[in-house]
């Protein structure tokens, strides 16, 4: 299945349908004496057609794009099928591989799973609202799980982060109605969405102690500690998980390692101001404000709420589930660099509370701030939805009079897949063996290349998941760390190949070390690359003769002697 880049008649509709939302979306006077139903069916109207509008956006874009690295190497991991990775756990590779099973080796086969589990996560916010606030305020949370940068960009690419978000809305919404709706069965779900979410990202674990602090510090739910639910969602939990524990058995605990004792020993680095600063990307300041204000203690809250003993709980709920869990990545990031992605999750648990107040109740007392940030929502909305669509045009089909960044080059990789394809079967032709592909950085290079490497064929392109992943390796070739490129490719079993060599970096080919594998080696040369037939910069690429895998080996042995 292919997609086809929006026509002008498309775009002219978008933009008709942009205007019509920003009429729709209301606007809030300064003095703040509306009606409040009247107020709140309004924004029950304009968070429908927000959320349907940017849903249509993702669905009409969402096979343009090129894969970005990080998906293109989960798809690497979809034709390396296992219980587990050294990076992450297994659901990202399952995923991938049942939705390309039914859509084909293609962007869209590859993404189409980020906007199911995104509707998981929205369905499961929804739930957890109505069962709080109300349908009115779970039509608002709907529309900030659609336009909040965190929640529209996992549901647009296939990573990680949009899976472990639904299981841990899942989890939310069942925990809920187990300790708020006082439904026992209700922690069957828990156990559920927990293991799943272990099977997705490492993260989810954090709901445990967050769900521990909760039960310790209200007195009404201690008693579940006597009550045998909890320890069943544990098991279960434990069991839905077990895949991954299997395969962390099988490997020495290294994707447990990975991912928790060796970023502790990292190079030690002040990294607050960029949780902080990840965080209003994610949100936008507006929403990291209002999650902020929606999560702090009870004490803190409004008179009207702290004195409801129903709202308190809700406060309780919230602030536990929202700061234990990012108290973690703040002591983290004061000696760690933590990454833009990681606290996405963790604001789901604030998005009831900030729906909640984003409309004046009647008899409610309000300050300054909280009338100013219900004046700024309508316009942070519309500007975020015009960023989002702009910057899905340009990637997807090109902006009249905006050229792509070239330096160094990180768009064009169906361009070079392309290239790369024809260099192979040119030295295959006239050497008579085929060549080893090798991305010399992590694994962003050879991630791209092994989807986008394809011959020059019509579309619909033929199928991808053969020559190109079996193909093309990574620098562990060189003794370079290459994450689970140095467990699918064993470098003893290429002795004597043909190697081409690309990076985005032409040092990184003309560095003698990685000349001391080789008997010989061709000059580096540039591969310019388009996308959207305009260019996207550079590549390199040099061609090595006769791989030598213990090469670097000897040399050292050699200099100690």
């Amino acid at each position: 299945m292919t997609a086809e880049a929006p026509s002008s008649y498309q775009i002219i509709n978008v933009n008709c349908a942009m205007k019509t939302l920003t009429n729709t979306i209301p606007a809030v006077p300064a003095k703040l004496s509306l009606d409040g139903e009247c107020h709140s069916a309004r924004w029950t109207c304009a968070a429908f057609g927000v959320t349907i509008f940017l849903l249509a956006l993702r669905l009409m874009y969402i096979g343009l794009p090129e894969l970005i690295p990080e998906e293109a190497y989960y798809w690497n991991y979809a034709q390396h099928p296992a219980l587990g990775y050294l990076d992450h756990p297994p659901m990202i590779a399952w995923v991938i591989a049942g939705c390309t099973n039914l859509f084909g080796q293609t962007e869209f086969g590859v993404r189409v799973g980020a906007v199911a589990a995104w509707t998981v996560m929205a369905a499961f916010t929804f739930g957890l609202t109505r069962n709080m606030f109300g349908r009115a305020v779970a039509m608002r949370a709907l529309m900030l799980v659609s336009v909040f940068p965190a929640y529209f960009i996992f549901g647009f690419l296939m990573t990680p982060d949009v899976l472990v978000a639904a299981c841990w809305a899942g989890a939310l919404y069942f925990l809920e109605r187990a300790l708020l709706g006082e439904k026992r069965v209700a922690w069957l779900g828990v156990g559920v969405c927990i293991g799943l979410g272990m099977l997705s990202k490492y993260t989810i674990a954090l709901l445990g102690p967050a769900t521990l602090g909760l039960l310790l510090l209200d007195p009404k739910l201690r008693r579940w500690f006597l009550r045998p639910e909890p320890y069943f969602a544990v098991i279960i939990m434990i069991l839905v998980m077990f895949p991954v524990l299997v395969w962390n058995f099988q490997h020495d605990w290294a994707s447990f390692n990975f991912q928790g004792p060796r970023r502790l020993r990292e190079s030690p680095q002040f990294g607050f101001h960029l949780l902080l600063g990840g965080a209003a990307l994610l949100l936008t300041p507006l929403g990291l404000i209002a999650a902020i204000k929606a999560a702090l203690p009870v004490k803190f809250a409004r008179h009207s709420e702290s004195n409801d003993e129903s709202m308190r709980r809700k406060h309780h709920f919230t602030a536990c589930l929202v700061f234990i869990p990012l108290s973690v990545f703040i002591v983290f990031s004061l000696r760690h660099e933590p990454k833009l992605n990681w606290t996405g999750p963790i604001w789901l648990a604030a998005i009831p509370l900030i729906a909640h107040r984003m409309v004046l109740h009647p008899g409610e007392v309000t300050s300054r701030l909280d009338a100013w940030g219900r004046r700024a929502w309508p316009g942070v909305i519309v500007v975020v939805i015009l960023i989002f669509a702009g910057a899905l045009h340009y990637f997807a089909v090109g902006i009249p009079g905006l050229s792509y960044a070239s330096d160094p080059a990180r768009l064009g990789w169906r361009d070079l897949g392309k290239q790369i394809e024809r260099l192979e079967d040119d030295i295959e032709a006239a050497d008579g063996d085929e060549p080893l592909v090798v991305g010399m950085d992590k694994y962003w290079m050879s991630s791209e290349l092994a989807f986008y490497r394809e011959s020059d064929v019509p579309e619909p392109y033929h199928y991808r998941g053969g020559e190109g992943v079996e193909g093309t390796a990574g620098r562990n070739l060189f003794d370079d760390s290459s994450l689970m490129y140095s467990y699918w490719f064993d470098k003893s079993e290429y002795a004597g190949q043909t190697v081409i060599l690309v990076s985005s970096r032409r040092y990184k080919l003309d560095d003698s070390r990685v000349a001391s594998f080789f008997r010989s080696m061709s000059p580096t040369r540039n591969m310019p690359v388009q996308l959207n037939d305009k260019p996207a910069g550079q590549y390199f690429y040099r061609i090595g003769y006769v791989y030598q895998p213990s090469a670097v080996a000897k040399s050292e042995q050699h200099s100690r002697r």
